[in-house]
């Protein structure tokens, strides 16, 4: 989205736009707060406990053994050393497909 200097600015670029494609931040997050629909990819960490909240968001994994590999319990220590293996296989026709199914909902 670019720069926005508040909070507020943020949400209301959700509520002009369509839908929202971003990682396990933040503005996925905030997006709950909006009719924005959502596209979330996670990888390193885990939906299941940093997941967006809104029924109006996908997650997007690529559901790999090792991921998600960050937790408390290693200490947020990866053997994949930033590598994120788990996003690089998830496919841009994938996240595509994904977008105008969500679009058209």
């Amino acid at each position: 989205t670019g720069y926005t200097r508040h909070l507020r600015e943020l949400l209301m670029l959700f509520h002009q736009a369509d839908l929202l494609i971003t990682n396990d931040g933040g503005p996925g997050h905030f997006a709950s707060l909006t009719p924005i629909q959502t596209l979330v990819f996670f990888g390193p960490e885990t939906s299941r406990l940093y997941g967006p909240i809104s029924p109006r968001a996908t997650v997007l994994e690529s559901g790999m053994a090792c991921s998600p590999c960050l937790s408390a319990y290693n200490h947020r220590d990866s053997f994949c050393d930033g590598d994120n293996r788990c996003l690089q296989v998830i496919e841009p026709a994938q996240v595509l497909s994904m977008a105008l199914q969500r679009l058209s909902s």
